[in-house]
């Protein structure tokens, strides 16, 4: 679990802004509070969603009365409160509906829209999470998983990643396609790109942020995020980059 971002836009005052979501190797909780945003990427969005591994970059409008909650989550999060639902979620919003059931989810966005503070509803999606951990048995696999998904994201091989927790790198390779719906090496790359990401949002000049040079550093930028680190550092990025996330450009 990474935190949680409360977002408001009751008057509409960005509605005419495009917001766009960075490539991110975690997975997302929302509960719309108010009106949904309205996703470039998909014709609706669900009042309560899970979305998985992002790959791609993605674009949002917002509306008046725009008001949701997000819990972000780590890999190991989302393989110990979701099990097997990485692979369905990767790149796509799943209605947490289908997830939970219905019932469970209606419970949980009314609890949500009651509370009166962003603080409350961060200690409710708290108190409702630890909920969850404890109602749902934990694979045999996840904790030599997070240790796993710790390396791979700092930059270890995948062959010391999997060394390191005393598994092959083709077991490895299955944990990361059950629980995460992606493989190492793509979660190392989004990584690597959310390093160097954040510290463009720090004003950092340097070509060579999370890359061995500046050529695989343009290449990774251009795949992932459709500009280099040059035009994005001259554009209007955004300014919240928090706790070593970067989940806005």
């Amino acid at each position: 679990m990474l935190g949680y971002w409360i977002i408001a836009d009751l008057e509409g005052a960005h509605r005419a802004t495009p917001v766009q979501t960075a490539p991110r190797p975690g997975a997302v909780l929302t509960i719309n509070i108010g009106r949904p945003c309205v996703a470039m990427h998909a014709p609706t969005v669900m009042q309560a969603s899970l979305l998985g591994v992002q790959t791609v970059a993605r674009t949002w409008h917002s509306n008046r009365d725009c008001y949701f909650a997000m819990a972000l989550l780590t890999l190991p999060g989302l393989a110990r409160l979701f099990p097997g639902i990485g692979q369905a979620a990767v790149d796509l919003q799943l209605d947490l509906g289908a997830v939970l059931g219905d019932r469970d989810t209606s419970a949980i966005v009314r609890t949500v829209a009651a509370s009166p503070s962003p603080a409350m509803i961060a200690a409710l999606l708290d108190r409702w999470l630890l909920a969850r951990l404890d109602a749902v048995d934990a694979r045999a696999e996840i904790t030599p998983f997070a240790h796993a998904c710790r390396l791979v994201e700092a930059g270890r091989s995948i062959a010391r990643a999997a060394d390191a927790i005393g598994i092959s790198t083709r077991q490895l390779e299955r944990w990361f396609a059950l629980h995460a719906g992606v493989g190492p090496q793509t979660v190392a790359g989004i990584a690597r790109l959310q390093r160097s990401l954040q510290a463009a949002q720090r004003g950092s000049t340097s070509a060579r942020d999370g890359y061995a040079d500046q050529p695989h550093q343009v290449r990774a930028w251009r795949r992932y995020l459709a500009v280099t680190p040059g035009r994005y550092r001259t554009s209007d990025m955004a300014d919240l980059t928090v706790d070593g996330l970067a989940h806005f450009l």
